[in-house]
């Protein structure tokens, strides 16, 4: 399903899962992997999405994982804001950027049950 999903250079698919999206700026990258694989060991598919560039956003993308997966992570409140998302898509701002706490915040979202929106 995700190989004929066209990608338009702003957004790399750096692990892909169902359950969560964490979104992320590639410094943060290799960290959100490392929470992606903490978190499969505990059963929740998640997908890492590098945002290379927020302007244009690439929403497609965006827009194909809030379906996908209905939950989404981001680094910080600013690469949230460059962004359209669905009013029934669970989201979150992790603390910081390291593997624990991206974690942290996807166990968190992956619990909840049904809340929509922010």
């Amino acid at each position: 399903m995700l190989k004929d999903l066209p990608f338009f250079g702003t957004t790399r698919v750096a692990n892909k899962g169902v359950d969560v999206a964490l979104i992320v700026r590639p410094a943060h990258t290799a960290e959100a992997v490392k929470a992606a694989r903490r978190c499969g060991v505990c059963g929740i598919s998640t997908a890492v999405l590098e945002v290379t560039q927020t302007d244009p956003p690439d929403q497609r993308t965006l827009e194909h994982f809030c379906t996908l997966t209905g939950r989404l992570v981001f680094e910080d409140q600013q690469l949230l804001e460059v962004h359209s998302i669905p009013a029934d898509t669970k989201i979150l701002v992790a603390e910081d950027c390291t593997a624990e706490a991206f974690s942290k915040a996807v166990s968190a979202i992956k619990k909840r049950k049904g809340e929509g929106g922010a």
